[in-house]
């Protein structure tokens, strides 16, 4: 039995294939996409306990696919993956908090477990809000 549904995107497919095997190896059932637009497609057609998402790629990025994502109403916890820690990337992430929504932060590199940790205390805190 699976512990949960997790989506993972992310334009660089080395990042997604490590991130897919340490979650599937903790029993999560594991869907990968390369940009936010199939991210946002695969959110309205299914249920996701949590959604992994790069900040920087092609087309949409992170905060705005999170956007898209949210305005489904899935309750999928978001978790925002980035490497920099630039004003403009924070100001963008705050104006989305501000705007109501909740995302957890990931920063590139991982540590090890690092990912799984954080999606254990997204799927811990969803099955609190329901």
């Amino acid at each position: 039995m699976n512990k949960g549904k997790i989506l993972i995107v992310d334009d660089c497919t080395i990042i997604l294939r490590v991130i897919k095997k340490e979650l599937e190896e903790a029993d999560y059932e594991v869907t990968c996409v390369e940009s936010g637009k199939e991210a946002i497609q695969l959110a309205q057609e299914n249920k996701y306990d949590v959604v992994l998402i790069d900040y920087v790629m092609p087309g949409l990025n992170g905060v705005e696919t999170c956007k898209e994502i949210a305005k489904f109403g899935t309750g999928a916890i978001l978790v925002l993956m980035t490497g920099s820690l630039d004003d403009s990337i924070r100001d963008t992430e705050k104006n989305f908090v501000a705007s109501g929504g909740h995302v957890y932060y990931l920063y590139k590199p991982f540590d090890n477990g690092e990912v799984l940790g954080v999606v254990e205390r997204a799927i811990e805190e969803r099955t609190d809000n329901t």
